[in-house]
């Protein structure tokens, strides 16, 4: 549809005047989204067949604009509603999930009867599967926290050595497991924090349980530094590593950089995503170096006073 100059009649002081409007709709992909008017005195020089056509183009990429707006609001509104709806249903399975566990854990301890070396085999593995799908409920909750801006941060002041000891406590027995050497690096200096213990020990746990989850051969590393006034943890692998091509995917939300891998290592593609938003919720970053097949190395980086 071109654009079309009409005269409006208007009530001027010494009788009726008019006034030059050029109209051009806006459409997108055959609807109708407004309209384009631009005016003009009488007296002015009348709109000629360029300025129509000035204006359909303008009305063109008007209308593109305000379509891919809407459909922005739209995109929104479903993330905002998906979130919503993963934090319901995550906190509708974790009470249920929560009551089990504590049903296992009277069994494992025969608090009402005795149980044989079968059945306590069997109880193990309900505890693994338990504990599994607890951490898949809790990466749900800290996505959802995380994409509606609820995640506040609670300071407090520790030694980060701690903190890293206390990181290697959780995944050591994993490495353990698969026969990986773990090792600590921890620097003599005591290396002073002001910070979100918490939140860090989350990142840390999962940098290392994903170190290990990628890792069949050789080791995994946590190394503390304080590096021009930052602290750092490194963690390091001989693991699968990460194409150069795959680096910037690594960090989408429930993005899966293979699902062959992802088929027999699990895990909800969450981890790093939630990590990331973490750290620079805390005003820190994650960086990451890795060659394939040669293993990798994430770096989390935080200020030592950055609350």
């Amino acid at each position: 549809m071109d654009a079309n100059t009409i005269s409006v009649p208007k009530k001027g002081r010494f009788g009726p005047a008019f006034t030059l409007m050029l109209l051009a709709p806006l459409i997108a992909h055959d609807v109708i989204l407004g309209v384009l008017v631009v005016t003009r005195d009488p007296e002015a020089r009348p709109f000629t067949s360029d300025d129509a056509f000035r204006l359909r183009a303008i009305a063109d990429y008007a209308a593109l604009a305000l379509w891919k707006a809407e459909l922005l609001d739209e995109a929104q509104a479903a993330d905002r509603a998906k979130s919503r709806f993963l934090a319901a249903v995550s906190h509708e399975l974790r009470t249920p999930l929560t009551a089990l566990a504590g049903y296992e854990e009277l069994l494992v301890d025969q608090v009402i009867g005795p149980v044989s070396e079968p059945q306590l085999d069997v109880l193990e593995r309900m505890r693994s599967v338990t504990q599994h799908l607890a951490a898949v409920i809790e990466e749900l909750l800290a996505f959802s926290s995380l994409e509606e801006g609820r995640e506040t941060i609670r300071a407090t002041d520790f030694l980060a050595a701690d903190l890293v000891r206390a990181t290697a406590a959780v995944v050591e027995p994993l490495a353990r497991q698969k026969k990986l050497a773990f090792t600590l690096s921890v620097p003599d200096a005591a290396i002073r924090m002001t910070s979100d213990v918490d939140k860090i020990r989350q990142i840390l746990v999962n940098l290392a349980g994903n170190a290990v989850k990628f890792t069949d051969t050789g080791e995994v590393s946590l190394e503390l530094e304080l590096r021009n006034g930052d602290v750092t943890f490194t963690v390091r692998d001989t693991g699968i590593g990460i194409a150069r091509r795959d680096l910037d995917r690594l960090f989408k939300p429930f993005e899966q950089l293979d699902t062959t891998l992802t088929r027999r290592h699990g895990g909800t593609g969450l981890g790093l995503y939630i990590s990331r938003g973490l750290a620079e919720l805390l005003g820190g970053k994650i960086e990451v170096v890795s060659e394939l097949k040669k293993g990798s190395a994430f770096t989390l980086v935080l200020p030592a006073d950055d609350i």
